[in-house]
């Protein structure tokens, strides 16, 4: 079970990741054993997210719906911060491997681009000087 909420601080290690979901296994014994609770526990899993027919962006999006997403978009965060530091890299390269979209204005949108600015002033621009602009 993920609280969703949290993921988008998951991506740029506010949160660790094991903070977010918690094993269902663990949830449904304690509901049932106390007492007044549901006898019950509904499990409804969400739907696809919607692309819109857009071409493209199922093969080029990372959504952030689940733990793994939110580790495969900070996997992608870290690869692209070091090879665009890598010497002899061109300017137009540095660009592309720095150059960060965000879709979606939902909640998780808003959270991961606020996570996403605070991760690069406080700390990226410490370590890789060449993102301070």
């Amino acid at each position: 079970m993920v609280f969703t909420p949290l993921l988008a601080s998951t991506c740029v290690g506010t949160l660790e990741f094991r903070t977010v979901a918690e094993p269902i296994g663990r949830i449904q014994p304690a509901i049932s054993r106390e007492p007044g609770s549901y006898g019950k526990l509904v499990i409804a899993l969400g739907s696809h997210p919607a692309t819109f027919g857009i071409q493209g962006v199922n093969e080029h999006t990372i959504f952030l719906r689940e733990v793994h997403h939110a580790q495969e978009i900070r996997r992608k965060l870290l690869l692209n911060l070091m090879l665009s530091h890598v010497p002899g890299i061109s300017e137009d390269e540095k660009k592309r491997l720095l150059h960060c979209v965000v879709v979606g204005v939902g909640p998780t949108g808003v959270e991961f681009s606020g996570e996403l600015s605070d991760f690069i002033m406080n700390d990226v621009c410490q370590r890789y000087t060449h993102v301070k602009d």
